[in-house]
């Protein structure tokens, strides 16, 4: 639907200009199936407050008005939004006023006394205007989400394993890449999830449309349902412009939802009418749009608990549990390290300038006998330093970062060791707080990254873990509490 906020101080000017513009036949005249909204102003001050209010998709000022003219309007209106559409009233002793106003950044002027039809006219033409914004608007969005794609494309060797584990997965996905069957991804955090649903894109007949990812978990309530949904011209203070929503931008392809354990009940049921129905409103809209995707979740969290305690949807539960596809921790699947080590030097061998080729059978044994609470993410993380910090053409043990060589860590031959290591340049200070460092990830990934649990069982204040976690920069990837 669209808006137009009038302002003149003028009573019957401020009726005549909605009276004609709400006409029946004027709707007709711009081909329009919805109503023309229109707002009323009888000042410059309450005309911008409204405008900031409602971001109406026109502006019809009167030029001429005590306090504040309409040049100032005009003037503060384009400061709050550069692309808003404007049209001057003036008299025909105001020719000068209305030059002013175009540039400022007016659209247009009308003389009065204006005419029905010039109205009518002028509208027509903004329409047009703003029907060729929301297409450039529409592109540049798929564009914008084309280069987001070609910069992370999906390479088939990126799913990399020979574990029976990884096998048995690979053989699900290969049959159900074929369907249009929505799929449920499980797993803790870094083990892979985007990479299987970009896997099942590539193989589907929906490959030559948009894969499109929403972070269910990275945004507010109000802004995930504006970014899954799109919202209007207006809907709410700051939406200066129409925004189209990933679902419709996902049209023809497929759409992502990481982190789905996290939306909230009431956009739980929104987004289950999309799951029913394949339709939905944009916030703040009434056209109804009609989408065909297929819906891919993944979450690393226990959805049936969440079912169990009321947090998630059991009738939306059912819908995503079509195929559920879980994907094991990088510590159930270690015969999969040296494929993987030695793709990601291949991968940022060059990126990092590092001679590095290859890697030793000690390093690799160090490798396999950590834990991995980062899994394939952070083994990725730990080959890219290494290749950053190591001289020679080969990782050895002594390359890889402290946490993995810490005898504390996993292995279980402690006095030898650790006097080696001291004897090799390592100092007290530094062995302790590696220790520390340890300690707290561990007990943040025993706990689920539950902070406070982590401080009852570590014995400390759950400030005074906060203070750790920043000091050794582990709250990456520990989400807050709730």
């Amino acid at each position: 639907m669209k808006s137009i906020l009038v302002i003149d101080d003028h009573e019957t000017i401020r009726i005549g200009l909605k009276t004609a513009i709400e006409n029946e036949e004027t709707r007709r005249f711009l081909g329009l199936n919805s109503k023309i909204e229109v707002y009323t102003a009888a000042n410059g001050e309450e005309g911008i407050a409204i405008y900031k209010q409602k971001t109406p998709d026109l502006v019809i000022t009167d030029i001429k008005m005590e306090r504040l003219s309409g040049i100032d309007v005009i003037r503060e209106i384009m400061a709050i939004d550069k692309q808003a559409v404007i049209i001057a009233l003036t008299g025909n002793a105001s020719i000068e006023n209305a030059v002013e106003a175009i540039k400022l950044g007016a659209y247009d002027y009308i003389q009065k006394p204006w005419q029905i039809a010039d109205i009518r006219k002028k509208l027509r033409q903004v329409f047009g205007i703003l029907k060729d914004r929301e297409e450039k608007s529409r592109l540049a969005e798929k564009n914008r989400l084309l280069t987001e794609e070609l910069r992370s494309h999906f390479l088939f060797e990126d799913f990399i394993g020979g574990s029976g584990k990884i096998k048995e997965i690979v053989s699900v996905i290969e049959k159900v890449a074929v369907t249009d069957s929505n799929v449920l991804i499980t797993g803790e955090s870094g083990t892979g999830k985007e990479m299987v649903a970009r896997y099942i894109h590539e193989l589907s007949p929906r490959k030559s449309g948009p894969f499109v990812k929403v972070n269910c978990g990275a945004l507010t309530e109000t802004l995930l349902e504006s970014e899954m949904f799109g919202h209007e011209r207006g809907a709410f203070t700051g939406a200066v412009r129409q925004k189209l929503g990933r679902f419709e931008l996902a049209d023809g392809g497929t759409i992502f939802l990481d982190e789905i354990g996290e939306i909230s009940l009431s956009t739980q049921v929104k987004l289950l009418r999309v799951l029913q129905e394949k339709e939905f409103e944009r916030v703040g809209g009434e056209k109804t749009v009609k989408v065909d995707v297929r819906i891919i979740a993944a979450t690393n969290k226990d959805l049936k608990r969440e079912v169990k305690e009321k947090r998630f949807r059991e009738d939306l539960y059912y819908r995503l549990y079509i195929v559920p596809i879980e994907i094991p921790p990088l510590r159930e699947r270690k015969e999969d390290i040296p494929e993987l080590v030695r793709y990601f030097i291949r991968k940022h061998r060059e990126r990092t300038r590092s001679q590095v080729e290859g890697i030793s059978d000690d390093a690799l044994a160090m490798l396999k006998k950590y834990h991995w609470p980062g899994n394939i993410r952070e083994l990725e993380n730990i080959i890219e330093q290494t290749l950053v910090l190591s001289a020679g053409k080969i990782i050895e043990a002594e390359d890889l970062p402290f946490h993995i060589r810490s005898p504390l860590c996993d292995q279980k031959n402690d006095k030898g060791l650790v006097v080696a290591r001291f004897s090799q340049g390592m100092n007290l200070e530094s062995f302790i707080a590696d220790v520390e460092m340890n300690i707290i990830r561990e007990t943040l990934h025993l706990t689920g990254n539950n902070r406070a649990e982590a401080a009852r069982l570590l014995g400390i204040k759950p400030s005074a873990l906060q203070y750790k976690i920043t000091k050794y920069n582990l709250s990456d990837g520990i989400p807050p509490e709730e």
